[in-house]
């Protein structure tokens, strides 16, 4: 009986009711769009981990292919030629290696990048003869791919070229590499003990191809270099990258 009474709805009531319902209809409407929208962020990330993983290896299948072509040659020139190409490719599978590790897909620590190269390059071109001490120091510095790439190659440029000229004739070496950063740019000084360049030697003017390299891809990272060399008490390369 109770129930069966008429229930007198006010105006107010009335609105009252729509705007609760407006509310919750809006509210269901969010969180499915934010749901939709997380689903997709999701599957984002999960072609980008792959996309990574898969340049990582095709680049792993090249560097494998040149190891194997390297066993059939016997020009001492050739050989190098091919282990510094396959360095190179090395150094850009790693970038790509660190970016399918990390929560990141877009942007890498450097830092890290610095020391697992100087570890590539002792163990690809040092041998049991010479004895060259690497040390890192670094800041925490945070890079995109489209900058990480041609930095990581430009120092592995340096660092290769170290180790094939800078200890000649000697039974032990150092190499350095300092990073450090503020808003504005990124600065990076490799330096060696080694035997120094010839004089006259100019970077910015050398037609060799690791050098060629160095220049072409600072322009690409709005980066400079700089220098100094002695006969006989080593080499220091002053690198600025500015930031964009």
């Amino acid at each position: 009986e109770v129930f069966s009474k008429k229930v007198k709805w006010l105006d107010d009531d009335i609105r009252l009711i729509r705007v609760l319902a407006d509310n919750i209809s809006a509210s269901y409407v969010r969180r499915n769009a934010m749901q939709q929208l997380q689903n997709s962020l999701d599957e984002k990330n999960m072609l980008l981990a792959e996309i990574h993983h898969r340049v990582k290896n095709n680049l792993a299948i090249i560097s494998s292919l040149l190891m194997l072509q390297l066993e059939s040659i016997g020009s001492l020139d050739m050989r190098n030629i091919l282990i510094s190409s396959n360095s190179r490719i090395r150094s850009i599978a790693m970038v790509h290696e660190m970016l399918y590790e990390s929560e990141s897909f877009s942007s890498i620590s450097f830092k890290g990048i610095l020391a697992r190269l100087m570890n590539h390059v002792s163990a690809t071109f040092g041998n049991g003869e010479m004895d060259v001490k690497t040390n890192l120091k670094a800041d925490n510095v945070i890079l995109n791919i489209q900058t990480a790439i041609p930095c990581t190659l430009i120092v592995n440029e340096i660092l290769v070229n170290a180790y094939k000229h800078a200890f000649m004739d000697r039974k032990k070496g150092e190499v350095n590499v300092i990073m450090t950063a503020d808003k504005d740019q990124i600065l990076i000084d490799i330096s060696d003990n080694g035997i120094g360049m010839p004089e006259g030697f100019d970077i910015l003017d050398n037609n060799s191809l690791g050098f060629t390299l160095i220049n072409g891809l600072l322009d690409q990272v709005n980066g400079s270099i700089e220098m100094e060399s002695e006969p006989g008490k080593g080499t220091n390369y002053h690198l600025k990258i500015l930031r964009v």
